[in-house]
């Protein structure tokens, strides 16, 4: 009985940790000194949270960003979870639900992917737009 109640106190202290600390603080991408997305991650007892600010971008046709707009409003984060050391989450405008994935690949630098439909790949593809590559963030704090 004894080793059921450790295995499942472990399970459970696994399953409380929604994001581990090295995704928390504010992450940025920034191109030609103009800040396009900015990710602020913080955790509150066990449960991870936040806002993402995403600016207008526009990409080359290999997918990298080309162009990024400025940040005109920040939007809460929602769905966070993670999988192995991916962090996903979504983030909701009006009916428009946005879903992203978060890789680390340092304690300061995590790569950012826009998770599309296959109808905004299709549409993109239609206007000759590729689906951006992930993204480089960098750690601010």
């Amino acid at each position: 009985m004894r080793t059921i109640s450790i295995a499942a106190a472990a399970v459970g202290l696994m399953l409380n940790q929604s994001a581990t600390p090295s995704y928390v603080g504010t992450w940025t991408a920034s191109i030609a000194g103009n800040t396009f997305i900015r990710v602020e991650l913080s955790q509150t007892n066990g449960v991870t949270g936040g806002r993402i600010g995403l600016g207008d971008i526009s990409v080359t046709a290999n997918g990298d960003v080309k162009t990024g707009g400025p940040i005109t409003r920040m939007l809460p984060v929602s769905d966070v979870v993670l999988r192995g050391s991916t962090l996903s989450f979504a983030s909701r405008d009006g009916d428009d639900t946005d879903h992203f994935e978060m890789q680390l690949v340092s304690n300061q630098s995590a790569l950012l992917r826009i998770i599309l439909t296959d109808e905004d790949i299709r549409s993109g593809a239609e206007l000759g737009v590729p689906p951006p590559k992930p993204i480089p963030l960098n750690k601010s704090q």
